[in-house]
């Protein structure tokens, strides 16, 4: 190929050409913002119509989203670079995902189509930038070949999802696509494991893929907090404010304890399962904050004992999934006890469910603070430790 023809516009940069201690750049910063919308439009569709069929779709929602998110993530941090290339992709797909956003609200009303139809083009796109990667780079085939095979698989589907008639058909329909997406990467461990060997690529999470993914969790418990705001907006009496403050706690909480943990996590191995687990566990804690996020936003808005056990279920797996994040760095004895206590307390509080929000909150963010301190104590020692 004439690398002459693609000198001003730029190329995908080989999985082979790792950049150490790469920072997120403020391309991929731009980019996360747009996700900041279909949170909103994730979270409030559900709260305006609370139903078995509204939470099947609001875990779909939530898992095509986070997967355009994911995938072009993943693409940035293996063969992304400051080229006007992957400046002009990048920013096709914020385009993209804004468009998607704006038809979230009436995919809960039964209209598929135009999220459908958006997200076809968004594919289209990645199966684009993927074609391309191979074309740079023909030894990567390996472990794109059978991605790009999904692709056009989770393609076939969404068109059988168009032509379908009934929500709950093609509602039926969208699970193997979410169901493929979500097990790609384990069922090809292998080919990445003889392609980064042969390659001499090495088994690691970058920090700047990490970076990304606390960008994510930030921008749902930011959603959370703009939520929280909005719900006290106009109702400054002791009770709305008292609420607020216990609500904002839990938030913060959540908020403390995973960059605390997270923070100091490097995922490194000997074969490739161990990225794609830790990959994999980073989407189930994201899609739990995220009810996490619904319940708490509604807890006082809607006083039912299901709603309070969604609360406790979800916090409790919110947290629970922080401590196993951090289990895949080097794991302590201390780190292990932590998680037990977090297991424990969460059974004791569950005994609570039954009480009003007000007392179940105020429970749940003292053992939430109990947590915090217990994790800035090791941190404390540990640092003294260290200094002797």
């Amino acid at each position: 190929m004439n690398s002459n023809k693609y000198s001003w516009w730029g190329s995908p940069r080989k999985i082979t050409n790792v950049i150490r201690d790469r920072k997120i750049s403020w391309l991929e910063l731009f980019s996360d913002l747009v996700f900041i919308i279909a949170i909103h439009y994730l979270i409030s569709g559900l709260s305006e119509e609370i139903n078995l069929i509204n939470f099947v779709r609001f875990i779909l929602i939530f898992l095509l989203v986070f997967d355009i998110w994911n995938t072009f993530a993943i693409y940035f941090d293996l063969h992304g670079n400051t080229s006007i290339r992957t400046t002009s992709f990048t920013l096709l797909m914020v385009l993209g995902v804004a468009l998607l956003s704006s038809s979230i609200l009436s995919f809960y009303k039964d209209n598929y189509f135009p999220f459908i139809i958006i997200y076809m083009l968004i594919a289209v796109l990645i199966f684009y930038l993927w074609i391309r990667v191979v074309y740079f780079d023909p030894a990567h085939m390996l472990t794109t070949r059978p991605y790009l095979i999904q692709l056009v698989f989770q393609f076939i589907f969404l068109i059988f999802v168009l032509v379908s008639k009934g929500t709950f058909l093609q509602t039926l329909l969208l699970l193997p696509v979410v169901i493929s997406k979500g097990s790609s990467l384990i069922t090809e461990h292998r080919n990445f494991d003889i392609e980064f060997k042969n390659r001499k690529i090495p088994f690691e999470v970058s920090s700047s893929l990490q970076e990304r993914y606390g960008t994510f969790t930030m921008i749902i418990l930011g959603e959370s907090m703009a939520t929280l705001v909005e719900n006290l907006n106009g109702h400054y009496v002791l009770n709305s404010v008292m609420e607020f403050i216990l609500l904002s706690i839990n938030v913060i909480g959540i908020f403390w304890l995973y960059y605390a943990l997270i923070d100091t996590v490097h995922v490194k191995g000997h074969n490739y399962i161990k990225l794609a687990l830790f990959r994999g566990t980073h989407v189930s804690f994201l899609l739990v904050l995220s009810l996490e996020t619904f319940f708490l936003v509604n807890l006082f808005e809607v006083d039912k004992l299901w709603l309070r056990s969604g609360f406790m279920a979800s916090l409790f797996a919110t947290i629970s999934l922080i401590f196993i994040l951090k289990r895949f760095s080097k794991t302590t004895l201390q780190q292990n006890r932590n998680f037990f206590i977090g297991a424990g307390g969460f059974l004791v509080l569950f005994l609570f469910v039954s009480f009003r929000p007000l007392v179940l909150l105020t429970i749940s963010d003292l053992y939430m603070i109990y947590l915090v301190i217990r994790r800035e104590r090791a941190s404390y020692l540990q640092g003294i430790a260290l200094a002797k």
